[in-house]
Parts: structure tokens; C-alpha cells; sequence
């Protein structure tokens, strides 16, 4: 199939394109700044305070997704599909005396399940400028996140733990991989490039179900509440736009507590 001709000419979409690089990295540096002062007064406060104890948390979180995407790559059509996603995260936990803060870093493979146009000849510079309509399969995005959050005992018995909170996610995408029709054999269909991807955020219910003076392991429901992550400029979405879906994912984590 021969590709449409795009709305707008080419030097046109190199200048939006430019501009979206500066707007990003900017709104992305300020962000990891503000959280990273976030978890230094976190860690300040924890060290001068009294009765505190500090843990590592390593969680293993596995999530469905539903998923929802609107194409606009010639006629208007919305894509529906469902994926499982998975991670993990080592978090440093601050225990007051009845609320526990946390943040760390963590790795978390984003799929969409989503049948859509790609720009083939953005991932193969240089070597391709076929005029061929290439779809996915699918499509991967490879985050490193940064993950804060707050927890409040519920019940807190010798045999029974169990615990409330909401946790904040600030993605970062360092490789995007479009599965899906080549052009030629050896094409291209991946690309590593560090850039702010959205953020997140979600509510949890903690259960302890085993307990030892050197660690803890708890099961860890959990629902998304909110999700925003930029359009993409090789699915021909206009950046820097940003999706914002609500309550779109639930999952569970597995994730065990070392005492230090």
C-alpha cells in the first residue's frame, strides 16, 4: 500500500520536531529534579528523627493493562487491545512510627498490544525511503522509572500485616521497539533514544505473609489511578501531545523487605 502524503511538509515537521526535543527535555529535567529533592527531604527527615527504621524493598510487579489508542493516521479509528506487563523495583523504606515513606528507581517493560502504522523510514535513516505502509504487532517502550510513595498500616498484629498507600511514578523510555511488517529484510525496527515518557500513579493494599528478624515478604494488589505518556512521533503522533488514561491497569506485586 503507498503511504498518504503527510498534513505537513517536511522542514515544517523537523522544526516541531526540534522544538518537542527542547520542551521535552526540559519538562523532563525539572521533573527527576523536583523528585529527587522530594526523596532527599524524605531522607533527611528520616535520619533525624527518632524511632525510624530503614529497609530495602526489592518488588516484582506484574499488571494488565486495557488499552485504548486513537489512530490518526488517515481516517480517525480507535484500536482496542489488552497486555501484561511486568518490572522491577529496589526501593529504600523509611518506617516512622505509623507511616512508611519509600522511593527508589526500577525497571518496567511498557507493550501495547496495538495494530497501527509506523514511520519505517525514521528507524532506518539514510537506507530507506520506500513508500510502503508497514503496521505492528505490537509495540515495546523499556522504562526506567523512579517510584515515591506512602504507606499507612491498616492492621498491625504480630501474626497480620496489613497496610494502605499511594505510590507516584516518574518514566523514563530508553528504547522503543515497533514489532511489526519491514520494508526489507535486515530493516530496522528498534531505536534507543532516553526520553521523559509520562508519569503515573496508583493505589495499594500490602498483606505480610511471612515474617523473620531479617526480612518480610508481602503480596501487594494494586490498581492504577491515573497515566499520562507522550504520543510518539514514529507512530505518527504529534509530540509533544500527551495521552491520559484513568484506572486503566491493575496487577500485583510480589516483594520482599530486607531489615538494615
Amino acid at each position: 500500500m503507498i503511504l498518504p502524503s503527510l498534513p505537513c511538509s517536511m522542514n515544517h515537521k523537523k522544526a516541531h520536531n526540534n522544538n518537542a526535543i527542547f520542551i521535552e527535555f526540559f519538562s523532563s529535567l525539572k521533573k527527576l529534579s523536583i523528585l529527587i529533592i522530594l526523596f532527599l527531604f524524605i531522607f533527611t527527615a528520616a535520619v533525624s528523627a527518632q524511632e525510624v527504621k530503614t529497609r530495602l524493598e526489592v518488588r516484582l510487579p506484574v499488571q494488565y493493562e486495557r488499552q485504548k489508542e486513537i489512530i490518526n493516521y488517515g481516517p480517525p479509528q480507535t484500536q482496542k487491545a489488552s497486555a501484561i506487563n511486568f518490572g522491577i523495583d529496589a526501593l529504600i523504606k523509611f518506617q516512622f512510627v505509623k507511616v512508611t515513606v519509600s522511593g527508589g528507581v526500577g525497571y518496567f517493560r511498557n507493550r501495547f498490544n496495538i495494530k497501527r502504522p509506523y514511520d519505517h523510514t525514521l528507524l532506518n535513516r539514510g537506507r530507506d525511503s520506500l513508500a510502503i505502509l508497514t503496521t505492528t504487532f505490537n509495540y515495546t517502550y523499556s522504562l526506567l522509572r523512579f517510584p515515591l510513595g506512602i504507606e499507612y498500616p491498616l492492621v498491625n498484629k504480630k501474626n497480620m500485616n496489613v497496610s494502605i498507600g499511594l505510590e507516584y511514578f516518574l518514566n523514563f523510555s530508553f528504547k522503543q521497539k515497533y514489532n511489526g511488517g519491514k520494508p526489507f529484510k535486515n530493516a530496522n525496527n528498534s531505536h534507543y533514544d532516553w526520553k521523559f515518557y509520562g508519569n503515573s500513579s496508583q493505589l495499594f493494599i500490602s498483606f505480610l505473609i511471612d515474617q523473620n528478624k531479617k526480612h518480610s515478604i508481602y503480596v501487594q494488589p494494586y490498581i492504577r489511578l491515573l497515566n499520562t505518556y507522550n504520543e510518539d512521533l514514529y507512530l505518527f503522533e504529534r509530540t509533544p501531545e500527551t495521552n491520559k488514561k484513568k484506572f486503566d491497569a491493575f496487577g500485583l506485586a510480589f516483594k520482599c523487605d530486607i531489615n538494615l
